[in-house]
């Protein structure tokens, strides 16, 4: 009992430790952003703005498109091999992110006369994108980095060179913007991939003591597009439900509902979800690891479930009295339609801490097609709840529909991991998130009638100290 308690006391440590570093990481991240997106409205207006927007979310789909979700899969090859073997996959994922660098650029340089006439509507930025897809190359090089830090525990040193590379970057594309206005935006696009990448290429990494052999090489290239083309596809499936979802605001409403929701959805899944993207940096490699001893993946996921639902139960309660300050800071008053959709949008993250610690485990496992099922699944089931919901009650029907498909998620994710994987994790976990549940619903009951701050003033004294204690046992 003694050995199982320091067990599961080092796990939390290394949990609450992972969050520590990235929740910081994401939060300066967060903050440069905030600088750069108030800077560049001013000195390039929301033209500018809205070129920077349409250059990235081009290259992020090409990005999407071309790079078969190496990350995925290179921290699930390399974690899962004998540690003697792991430099020699780390070897393989930095080939294959080269190979897969040199044909996005291809393929960028080629279509930019279409990419310029699908996104503007013009030829006039064809000879831009053509630029832009030196950024395709720093990228897939800068993702198999991030890719070989992470799954070797490198965690420190791949957020230190995050960090620089973000601040770095800011700091020097600024004054382009200011000096140069519109004509700086692509170059400082291309700024940002290069120090992203330059920061990137500075730690050390393991290195194999004999050049692998090229049959060897092969096949791991092979595992890993065999497994990535699945995570596009889920990856796809998803983007194309959330892209359905807004064209469907847009004509049933308006424009600026599309941008309400779009506040609203990045509050939910930008600013919450970093607790979701800290701890997945050192829980997704050592689940990896343990992935083919059934008890033991069964005891992590457990651990990792109960510690993200702890962490949760607080950081719910004070999101739903602060949500209408949140929303003012970050947004406007015009954006307070949202908050409907936000106050129940939120409860959602209790079932996305379940359903998030499965689908790893699917990833892991390198189930692909049944992690593409899954994520369909999902996807489906928001495009056909909040078309249900916001027919019928608007924000809050979308609130409830983001709820109700995190409820089918996590049912569809758990069937898996117990039927075809054959792992556990005790009654008392959906107990937790029962309670997580009942304390948000009465935080937000009680917010109306007693006001956010004396809620806040109640809640916080008896949340904070029921986690700790939860944690350190």
């Amino acid at each position: 009992m003694g050995e199982m308690t320091r067990n599961h006391s080092s796990l939390t440590r290394q949990v609450v430790k992972a969050l520590g570093i990235f929740g910081s990481l994401e939060g300066l991240n967060m903050l440069c952003a905030v600088l750069r997106s108030k800077l560049m409205a001013l000195w390039v207006g929301t033209a500018g703005v809205g070129v920077i927007a349409l250059f990235n979310s081009t290259l992020e789909l090409m990005r999407t498109m071309t790079m078969f979700n190496l990350k995925q899969g290179g921290v699930r090859e390399i974690a899962s091999a004998p540690a003697a073997e792991r430099p020699m996959v780390c070897h393989a994922v930095g080939r294959l992110a080269l190979w897969l660098g040199l044909g996005g650029m291809v393929i960028v340089a080629m279509l930019s006369p279409l990419l310029s006439m699908a996104a503007f509507d013009t030829y006039d930025y064809t000879w831009a994108f053509a630029l832009l897809s030196l950024t395709m190359v720093a990228s897939a090089i800068a993702e198999g980095r991030k890719t070989v830090l992470q799954a070797m525990g490198q965690l420190k040193d791949l957020a230190k060179a995050s960090l620089y590379g973000a601040v770095t970057s800011t700091v020097l594309s600024l004054p382009l913007v200011y000096f140069f206005r519109m004509q700086a935006i692509v170059p400082m696009l291309m700024v940002f991939s290069a120090f992203t990448l330059l920061f990137l290429m500075l730690p050390k990494t393991a290195r194999p003591s004999r050049r692998p052999a090229p049959a060897y090489v092969r096949t791991k290239v092979r595992a890993l597009v065999k497994l990535g083309s699945y995570l596009t596809a889920a990856l796809l499936a998803g983007m194309g439900a959330e892209y359905a979802l807004r064209i469907y605001l847009s004509l049933s409403s308006s424009v600026d509902t599309v941008g309400q929701f779009q506040a609203g959805y990045v509050l939910i899944n930008s600013y919450v979800g970093v607790i979701f993207t800290a701890i997945s940096m050192e829980f997704y490699p050592r689940l990896s690891a343990t992935i083919h001893r059934t008890r033991t993946t069964s005891v992590l996921v457990r651990h990792e479930i109960n510690t993200m639902l702890w962490i949760l139960i607080p950081v719910v309660a004070v999101f739903i009295c602060t949500e209408e300050l949140i929303v003012r800071i970050l947004y406007s008053e015009a954006f307070l339609p949202v908050l409907p959709f936000l106050s129940l949008a939120i409860m959602a993250m209790f079932f996305k801490a379940v359903s998030w610690c499965y689908s790893y485990v699917i990833l892991a496992k390198g189930d692909g097609k049944v992690y593409v099922m899954t994520e369909t699944l999902s996807a489906v089931c928001l495009v056909a709840f909040s078309y249900i919901g916001w027919s019928r009650w608007g924000f809050a029907g979308l609130g409830a529909a983001y709820l109700a498909q995190f409820i089918v998620f996590t049912l569809a994710t758990w069937a898996v991991a117990r039927h075809r994987y054959r792992l556990t994790i005790g009654r008392d976990i959906w107990l937790i998130l029962l309670a997580g549940i009942a304390i948000a619903a009465v935080t937000f009951l009680a917010k109306h009638f007693l006001g956010p701050w004396l809620t806040l003033a109640i809640a916080l004294p008896l949340l904070l100290p029921l986690t700790y204690r939860q944690l350190k046992h």
